[in-house]
């Protein structure tokens, strides 16, 4: 059974990995706005595979941030530990 500080430091690791991933995915959103905007000045090949590419990324990077927002929420509400090695 954890303690009460064993918790609060995993809760600490897991806001971090949160904040990281958030701010990850407001980054890579950006890009991908902007290469929305400017994909009119690029050629049509170039410029439809640039923003496949950021809109990729950014779906991969939503996801993560989903991921780690749910195994957060369920370590403070529900106790649940989550199942990450890197934590």
């Amino acid at each position: 059974m954890e303690t009460r500080a064993e918790r609060h430091e995993l809760q600490q690791i897991w806001l971090e990995k949160l904040r990281e991933a958030g701010t990850k995915y407001q980054s890579i959103q950006s890009c991908a706005r902007e290469i929305e905007r400017e994909r009119k000045m690029l050629p049509s090949p170039d410029g439809s595979f640039a923003l496949q590419q950021a809109l990729r990324r950014e779906r991969y990077a939503r996801t993560e941030y989903m991921r780690v927002l749910d195994a957060f929420t369920r370590l403070l509400l529900q106790g649940e530990i989550p199942k990450d090695k890197s934590a």
